[in-house]
């Protein structure tokens, strides 16, 4: 898109255009617009730079059709100018009844310019996957003797993932162009990864699995299919096995805590639209869900269910209705098993126990230029216990510090945090990168100790016995 001189056709804009004025209102304009894209090929606004207003609404109007503009012009000659649209392609219309509606919209376009985590995907080459399924990975926790399968796989980032655990993992999805772009990315990496293009939902024959997903897949299933596809998970979901579930938006985010905060910004003088979805989201969401009627479909099919909203901190969370409206992700856990759902929860909400902690920290001595405000230092944590080392649990575990002179005089002993951002089980190994701020009671040209640890907020400190910590030599040049 394009906001300076360019050539336009103006005549093909005089003879084919639909004009809008923005004297009609915020809603009313934006609404109109909307209606517009699904059968004109070119539009004016005339006063769209009004005030600050109009152009708000252009703006979020232009940012949701951004993949069908080719470009808008404004002329700035005219009174309070006048903006031009032209359309690459009139917009699909409308949302779709039932997912084998939606299968050819499931495009190498929208996978690659539109699905959620695509430019980490596009540049990781796949390596990198976003804080949602990073969060989903961590609630699957997969082991090298786990059979996995991913259903929605969509570009195969998650399961190529979860197989590096060394788990036997599969991923389906019943887009043509999800499973091409999944193969190309990934196949042939890994001996323990496959991808089959396959509906779920039509598949008589599946193995029984350990873990399963579903990773923001059930807002795109109407409800009787859904409510078959988690009957068919049950049925072959091992007798320890725990299906992963999380969808977004919370409907009842959309619902209840948007409509708010539209007001709010509009008594800011901004404008939200009416509908926040995003065009994909608007076409394909077919069944959002809130955390109650998640719950309720899950508990049909199976005997222990853990629904919750927010982050996968807040898994025992204990949160009114009203505070649950304002989240919009919605996490589940669902199996066969009380002992696996209670293994599962209290990994991230018990609080944490000193005789469970054990690591091995590894650094090299550093020399910082004087003057900065503070150092950043790779280290290497091997967790050796049996404590969940991150801080994305409800009690946040973080790399952190002390400071001594050579004399051994404590200068710093609540040092910055550093979180954890990845979940780091016993026997696994993580690199990070911590903080060390340098106040101006550190001189230059001296030298001092850095007893590099971890701190359990609200707990303890894990090097309270003098475990737990690496010391190295600090330089300050």
């Amino acid at each position: 898109m394009l906001f300076h001189t360019i050539k336009i056709d103006l005549n093909a804009f005089e003879k084919k255009a639909v004009r809008f004025s923005t004297s009609v209102g915020a809603d009313e304009l934006f609404d109109s617009l909307e209606k517009a894209v699904l059968k004109n090929m070119y539009i004016v606004v005339d006063e769209s730079m009004h005030d600050y207003g109009p152009e708000q609404i252009i703006m979020r109007f232009l940012d949701k059709y951004k993949r069908f503009i080719e470009y808008y012009y404004v002329d700035m000659d005219v009174s309070h100018g006048r903006t031009y649209l032209k359309l690459k392609k009139p917009v699909h219309a409308g949302q779709q009844e039932s997912y084998a509606d939606l299968e050819d919209m499931y495009t190498q376009d929208y996978y690659m310019n539109d699905c959620g985590g695509y430019d980490d995907f596009r540049n990781s080459d796949g390596t990198k996957i976003e804080q949602r399924l990073q969060d989903v990975y961590n609630l699957v926790n997969p082991d090298r003797t786990d059979r996995i399968l991913d259903i929605g796989c969509g570009r195969g980032e998650l399961s190529f993932a979860l197989s590096a655990s060394g788990a036997d993992v599969t991923g389906i999805d019943y887009s043509a162009d999800a499973i091409k772009i999944a193969k190309k990315t990934f196949g042939g990496k890994r001996d323990n990864l496959r991808y089959i293009q396959a509906d779920i939902f039509q598949m008589d024959q599946l193995n029984t699995y350990d873990k399963i997903v579903m990773a923001d897949v059930v807002e795109h299933i109407e409800n009787d299919v859904l409510e078959r596809i988690f009957e068919k998970i049950a049925s072959v979901l091992s007798p320890k096995g725990v299906l992963v579930v999380h969808t977004a938006p919370n409907k009842d985010y959309y619902d209840y805590h948007y409509p708010r905060m539209r007001q709010m910004a509009s008594e800011l003088g901004c404008y939200l639209p009416r509908n926040p979805r995003s065009y994909y989201e608007q076409l394909m969401h077919i069944n959002e869900q809130s955390s109650e009627t998640l719950r309720k479909t899950l508990e049909s099919y199976f005997q222990h269910v853990r629904v919750w909203t927010g982050s996968i901190m807040e898994i025992d969370a204990n949160k009114t209705l009203e505070e649950s409206y304002q989240d919009n992700q919605i996490f589940g856990f669902a199996c066969g098993q009380k002992e696996v759902l209670d293994k599962a929860v209290n990994e991230i909400s018990a609080e944490p126990e000193y005789s469970r902690c054990s690591v091995e920290i590894n650094a090299n001595d550093i020399v910082v230029d004087g003057g900065v405000e503070a150092a950043y230092l790779d280290i290497d944590i091997l967790n050796r216990g049996h404590e969940l080392l991150t801080s994305r649990r409800k009690y946040p575990i973080f790399v952190s510090y002390h400071i001594t002179d050579k004399d051994g005089t404590m200068l710093i002993y609540d040092g910055e945090r550093t979180p954890i951002t990845d979940f780091v089980r016993k026997g696994s190994k993580r690199a990070i990168t911590m903080k060390i701020n340098l106040p101006d009671i550190l001189k230059e040209g001296n030298v001092y100790h850095v007893d590099i640890t971890l701190v359990a907020e609200g707990c303890f400190w894990l090097d309270r016995d003098g475990k737990n910590r690496k010391k190295i030599s600090m330089t300050i040049s």
